[in-house]
């Protein structure tokens, strides 16, 4: 017998097998949590409004480095150390992982 630890994006709700095949079902979700893609958007969101506040003050002269004052990989810290960013409230991510217990090194 043989134990291997698998990484999870959310906190797994729910864990079933396929009738059929040698699969398990792993159900995961968070409260008030990102996606991948809605963590982007955010970004992308806070980017435009950034650029867009800089280039409404003329006087500082930073129009050519507006796009430089977001740094990208600060934000991209990794969220098996730091957490997912918080979401308002009623915001939920989820996924479902397939696992085939005979693969799993």
């Amino acid at each position: 017998m043989t134990q291997t630890s698998l990484p999870l994006s959310y906190t797994p709700r729910k864990v079933c097998s396929h009738p059929s095949f040698q699969y398990f079902y792993v159900i995961e979700s968070d409260h008030r949590s990102y996606s991948e893609q809605a963590v982007e958007i955010q970004l992308q969101e806070m980017v435009r409004l950034v650029s867009h506040f800089l280039s409404q003050l003329p006087e500082m002269n930073l129009q050519e480095s507006r796009d430089e004052k977001v740094d990208r990989e600060m934000l991209k810290l990794p969220p098996e150390q730091f957490g997912r960013p918080k979401a308002p409230e009623g915001t939920w991510a989820s996924c479902i992982r397939i696992v085939d217990p005979q693969k799993v090194s």
